[in-house]
């Protein structure tokens, strides 16, 4: 049916005009990437990432973050295994029953190397596995170590792992008694028929012979010795050590200075 008036229209079936398909013309530039720079899923066009290749992760994802790297970490000291407590030997002496020698390595003192001026020493004492068994401070006064070097009075104290006190070394103001020391001394007993022990001083390497007077000893003894004699024997080189290479005069003895 037509429309009447001066505004007319043919009239159309029920099917309603065709018209021609309409042709997609290809759009000549890619699509756009979302904000984080990740196309989207299946996309494969002249953008896509190719293997091997990282990608920013979507917003979904955790950001990494850089750590701080900072040094390497020191290792730590390995400690001899504390042995099963025995009722015959007096507390904290138990690790030298299963010991027949003692590795007693003098710590090097960074001031004391570069100016001279002698500080508290320190010692570990170790077994045959590197392993430490006890650690050795001295206790002196600072003008006793200045004026009086190695004839000064001190007191050493031997700790244990858990930083118990297991021996006191007492040594008052003394002299020294010869300028010649000897790299190996014996201990004999009171009839001198046999030998307990031996303090041997050990080679510390040039730098350190040159430049401190730190030292490394070893002492050994029997395994079935007295723990107390074994006791004495420590006591004995850290006495050698003061008496025959700590340096004998006061106030400073040079260290690096006297490379220049």
């Amino acid at each position: 049916m037509a429309a009447q008036g001066p505004y007319s229209y043919p009239a159309y079936g029920n099917t309603a005009p065709t018209y021609p398909p309409i042709q997609h013309v290809p759009d000549p530039y890619p699509p756009p990437l979302n904000p984080y720079g990740v196309p989207p899923a299946g996309y494969a066009g002249p953008y896509a990432p190719q293997p091997g290749y990282a990608v920013y992760p979507p917003p979904s994802a955790p950001m990494l973050t850089h750590q701080a790297v900072g040094p390497p970490p020191q290792p730590q000291v390995q400690w001899m295994q504390t042995p099963a407590p025995n009722s015959n030997c007096p507390p904290g002496l138990e690790y030298l029953t299963t010991i027949d020698q003692l590795l007693v390595h003098q710590i090097v003192e960074l001031v004391e190397a570069l100016t001279g001026f002698e500080t508290k020493n320190k010692y570990e004492l170790k077994n045959s596995l590197g392993q430490r068994v006890y650690y050795a401070v001295e206790d002196s006064e600072f003008c006793n170590r200045l004026c009086c070097g190695s004839n000064r009075a001190f007191v050493i104290k031997i700790l244990d792992n858990v930083g118990h006190i297991i021996m006191h070394l007492v040594r008052p103001l003394g002299c020294g008694s010869c300028c010649c020391p000897c790299c190996l001394h014996q201990v004999v007993s009171l009839d001198e028929s046999s030998i307990v022990g031996k303090i041997s001083k050990q080679w510390s390497g040039i730098i350190r012979e040159c430049l401190t007077d730190t030292d490394n000893f070893g002492i050994q003894f029997p395994m079935d010795l007295d723990v107390k004699i074994k006791a004495v024997l420590l006591g004995a080189c850290l006495l050698v050590d003061f008496m025959y290479f700590e340096k004998s005069s006061g106030g400073a003895h040079g260290g690096a200075w006297r490379m220049f």
